[in-house]
């Protein structure tokens, strides 16, 4: 039972850091739709889907905002990650 809750809660936040890091991809200077996002990624990730979208659009969200969000999401996990093993070694729950 508390196995299947920690399993629906995991799929349930690894659905919404999926989601708010495509919505963010289409956040910026030049504001590109979340839809267009959506296909620009499946179309490079899996070869789904048609062009209906401009160059600069795939430039901007492939090879300028990806990268971003790819990093700042390994940054993130890194930084939870050392401060999980700081508070384990110094056994503080405030470390």
């Amino acid at each position: 039972m508390i196995a299947s809750r920690y399993a629906l809660l995991l799929t349930g936040l690894g659905a919404l850091l999926l989601v708010s890091c495509v919505v963010s991809l289409g956040f910026g200077p030049a504001r590109v739709p979340v839809d267009v996002v959506w296909q620009i990624l499946l179309h490079k990730l899996f070869g789904i889907g048609d062009v209906n979208w401009s160059a600069g659009q795939e430039h901007i969200v492939w090879l300028i905002r990806v990268p971003r969000m790819l990093l700042g999401a390994l940054v993130g996990a890194g930084l939870a990650l050392i401060g999980a093993v700081l508070q384990a070694v110094t056994r503080n729950p405030l470390a």
